[in-house]
């Protein structure tokens, strides 16, 4: 069955979602990642992120644990780029989340994550996520 929520998103994010699409926009061109691939976490279909600015990237892979969220956000960033859809549920509580990545010339982007993970805390989820990247 069709989550609403998708609908709602594709509905409203021209009108509803147009404020907080714009402040997404103007984060991302304030960040110039000198890499050229990158890990996009948690997007669910992508409905706030500015498909033009993920040109600059060689490859995309795509860590989002909803089916269809996956397909969506996938076919939207073939579009612009390679897209690379990893099929896995969001584990953030394991140190060991981003052993699985070749990190080499990448950037990691997190987006809409918070809302699809069950952890008891952030300083637990931002402790988890410096132990993964940084070993």
């Amino acid at each position: 069955m069709f989550d609403r929520y998708h609908l709602r998103a594709w509905k409203f994010r021209n009108t509803l979602w147009q404020s907080h699409v714009r402040a997404v926009t103007r984060f991302l061109e304030s960040w110039n990642p000198s890499a050229k691939k990158l890990i996009l976490v948690g997007p669910s279909g992508g409905y706030s992120l500015p498909t033009e600015w993920f040109k600059r990237f060689q490859e995309i892979t795509i860590v989002e644990p909803g089916f269809i969220a996956r397909q969506i956000v996938s076919r939207k960033f073939r579009e612009v780029t390679r897209v690379r859809s990893v099929r896995r549920a969001l584990q953030f509580d394991r140190p060991a989340f981003f052993s699985d990545f070749d990190l080499t010339d990448t950037a990691v982007f997190f987006t809409n994550v918070l809302g699809q993970v069950k952890v008891s805390s952030a300083e637990a989820f931002a402790r988890a996520m410096r132990e993964s990247l940084t070993g």
